[in-house]
């Protein structure tokens, strides 16, 4: 759970962190090179895990780009960090077609979100097991901002 101090630049405009490139591309490396590693599957999909919160949490766990209306609200909700296009997903299509591991890791976007509105996510995604990304969010009912601009803007499906 964020601290109060962590609450007042959630609900702040976002400031991309000047590493995240970097960590980005590093992060991007790695799943490279796990995906040609004569290891176990279950370990590659473990790394390209691990691989996906280090690029969704390059500019901050909190801090990300995008933003649901109930996390920049003034309310006292618990915050999760989710991966609008979830990990599992995408680690079996980066090993199914290991070529675009480059395009299928530029996916990964991380967004906050309620504990609620995340239930909602998990649950809209239950009930149809083909949404995937953005259209989780419209299916769940969740508005989300882009909180790179000055005010903040809702994202148009």
């Amino acid at each position: 759970m964020p601290t109060k101090k962590q609450l007042q630049k959630i609900r702040g405009v976002f400031s991309p962190s000047p590493k995240a490139e970097a960590k980005k591309n590093s992060a991007i490396a790695i799943a490279k090179a796990v995906i040609h590693l004569d290891i176990l599957e279950q370990h590659k999909k473990k790394m390209l895990t691990e691989v996906q919160w280090l690029i969704s949490e390059a500019h901050g766990k909190y801090t990300t780009k995008y933003r649901s209306l109930g996390s920049i609200s003034d309310g006292n909700e618990a915050l999760q960090h989710e991966h609008v296009f979830p990990r599992k997903k995408l680690s079996m299509r980066i090993l199914e077609d290991p070529s675009n591991v480059q395009k299928y890791l530029d996916e990964v976007i991380g967004c906050v979100v309620t504990k609620d509105e995340h239930d909602k996510l998990s649950s809209a995604e239950k009930q149809n097991p083909e949404l995937d990304g953005w259209a989780r969010y419209r299916a769940a009912g969740i508005e989300v901002y882009d909180m790179e601009q000055n005010p903040p803007q809702k994202v148009q499906w």
